[in-house]
């Protein structure tokens, strides 16, 4: 799946105009915003047996940066890859 020409990989749960929802392999769920600021993430503990996919239960913590924080991230780091 591409997002702004970026290849996404993982288990792609949902897929909507603003990001992604990211099954991560250990039940986890990974939310992925992208605004017109920046981008946001946020991650949530494991759904319970029984319940929608769209049912998302403990939020475990949020992290986020604006584009140009981003860009100055990167700039920083000599464009290494992670």
């Amino acid at each position: 799946m591409s997002a702004g020409g970026a290849e996404v990989t993982g288990n792609v749960i949902e897929s909507h105009d603003f990001g992604y929802v990211v099954g991560l392999g250990d039940g986890r769920t990974l939310m992925v915003n992208v605004t017109v600021e920046g981008i946001i993430m946020d991650v949530y503990s494991p759904r319970r047996e029984g319940h929608a996919l769209n049912v998302y239960h403990d939020h475990l913590g949020t992290v986020g940066m604006t584009f140009d924080e981003w860009a100055d991230w990167i700039a920083g780091s000599g464009g290494s890859p992670v």
